[in-house]
């Protein structure tokens, strides 16, 4: 009859803690060992590294120090969340949207107040010899350009006006009592340009009749008034491009950014 004797594998067991690698003592849990760990960096520290502890702990704060840091980062808390709530405010504001013409008549009514409507403005245009004389000098469209720049009233009193947000746009106050605003109408526009180049016209034939006798005799100021006449007569404003070209000249010289002027997002 034979007996088998069972023996613990201790070697087995042994192989199967988890030792510190700082002391070497071992743990059956990993648990147990990471809690060792914390204790034993602590009291198996190198006099270097305790001396470096020991000038890091001088830098603490005290209590009254700490009271101090908290509410002062207290305050900067509270004062942030304050801005943070103006700025929420500001960005609901800027969500919202209004209609352009009835922002141009509620501005109207109660600010900027034009003097006469946009068709009294246009036919007050000054036309004289200066202008037959910058003609002379420069293109038709310089010339158109340079009365309407010439002309306009104050800033805040013009009957007509453009933004940035809607390229080649043209606003007009087309009455005062009430005051209304209305896109600018292309037929309007040709009429009033057809009868801007009529007083152009004329002032040009006075112009002549004044210096006829310089013009018959000197050859220079008798070529000068062909092509005078010529850039005069050889524009057409009802062609798409001679009427886009004016309109976006007088466009570029009066648009504003109605972002600086208002804090709502306008909806054209």
């Amino acid at each position: 009859m034979s007996f088998v004797i069972s023996v613990p594998n201790k070697l087995a067991g042994q192989s199967s803690k988890h030792p510190c690698n700082i002391c070497g003592k071992k743990y059956t849990n990993k648990s147990s060992l990471s809690r060792h760990i914390i204790l034993c960096e602590i009291t198996n520290k190198t006099p270097r590294e305790r001396l470096i502890d020991n000038e890091e702990e001088a830098d603490l704060p005290d209590y009254k120090q700490l009271v101090m840091l908290v509410q002062e980062l207290t305050k900067k808390c509270t004062t942030m969340e304050r801005k943070m709530e103006e700025m929420q405010k500001f960005v609901q504001k800027t969500k919202k949207k209004i209609n352009v013409l009835q922002w141009l008549n509620e501005t109207t009514a109660t600010n900027a107040k034009p003097t006469m409507t946009f068709q009294d403005w246009f036919q007050s245009l000054v036309i004289n010899e200066s202008t037959v004389l910058f003609l002379t000098e420069n293109t038709m469209y310089q010339t158109l350009e340079h009365i309407f720049c010439k002309n306009l009233p104050e800033e805040t009193n013009n009957p007509i006006c453009g933004f940035t947000q809607k390229q080649g746009i043209l606003y007009i106050c087309e009455s005062l009592e009430p005051y209304v605003w209305v896109p600018l109408p292309r037929d309007q526009f040709i009429r009033n340009l057809n009868l801007l180049h009529l007083k152009i016209l004329s002032e040009l034939m006075a112009w002549r009749d004044k210096n006829d006798a310089i013009i018959t005799d000197n050859d220079k100021m008798a070529e000068k008034y062909n092509k005078t006449m010529m850039k005069l007569m050889g524009i057409n404003f009802t062609q798409e491009a001679v009427f886009s070209k004016i309109k976006c000249a007088l466009f570029a010289y009066l648009k504003k950014d109605i972002k600086n002027l208002l804090e709502y997002e306008v909806e054209f």
